[in-house]
């Protein structure tokens, strides 16, 4: 089952539960991944999952900046930190700060040596495990050794 189809299911079943939180919040997602939708031959696709976990991070993003306002409501508060753990349980699983390392130590070891070549190795085999600029950081740290 792709991301679109489980967040739908979890939406109907948010609905059920009455988790007004995570009803609204999938809702808002759903909406606008629907707006996003293709047409081939007059037959609507699905996004794909690397489009919903775009939108997902860009959902978190904005979560996270709103609770760093100063003036945010407790009651309002409360919503954007459920909010952004329930978007976080749609994201896969991150590599470890030892993983990376290990990874970018390996397309060293294979002629990748500069920057821009090794971000471009990683994302060939690990789209979306990664937060780029920590990752930007830690290569040029060991192209400095």
């Amino acid at each position: 089952m792709d991301l679109f189809q489980t967040i739908k299911n979890d939406y109907l079943n948010a609905r059920i539960e009455k988790d007004n939180v995570k009803k609204n919040l999938l809702s808002t997602l759903i909406g606008d991944l629907n707006k996003n939708q293709k047409c081939i031959e007059g037959k609507k696709i699905d996004p794909s999952d690397e489009e919903v976990l775009k939108l997902i991070k860009k959902f978190g993003k904005n979560a996270y900046e709103t609770i760093s306002l100063q003036n945010v409501p407790t009651t309002r508060f409360d919503e954007l930190k459920e909010e952004i753990e329930i978007l976080n349980g749609y994201l896969p699983k991150q590599l470890t700060k030892e993983e990376l390392e290990k990874e970018i130590r390996f397309a060293i070891s294979r002629s990748y040596l500069d920057l821009g070549s090794i971000m471009k190795y990683l994302k060939s085999k690990y789209t979306g495990l990664f937060d780029g600029k920590i990752t930007s950081e830690l290569i040029k740290e060991i192209l400095k050794e």
